[in-house]
């Protein structure tokens, strides 16, 4: 499992951002914003992407 899989694993089941990201201070992670986590639990959804990807597709004009 990559660092990012832990990570969402560890967000996902106690939602507290400061506690999941504790074991990865020292490493070179991706961020991930959550904006609305009580929907990671009620409808089992997170949704991640890259700020580059992100970027690319609205300059693009490919976004929904």
């Amino acid at each position: 499992m990559d660092l990012r899989q832990q990570f969402e694993k560890l967000y996902v089941s106690s939602l507290d951002a400061q506690m999941s990201i504790k074991p990865f201070i020292a490493e070179d992670v991706d961020v991930l914003v959550v904006f609305d986590k009580k929907r990671i639990h009620e409808q089992g959804v997170l949704i991640s992407s890259s700020l580059d990807k992100t970027l690319k597709m609205l300059s693009n004009e490919n976004y929904i």
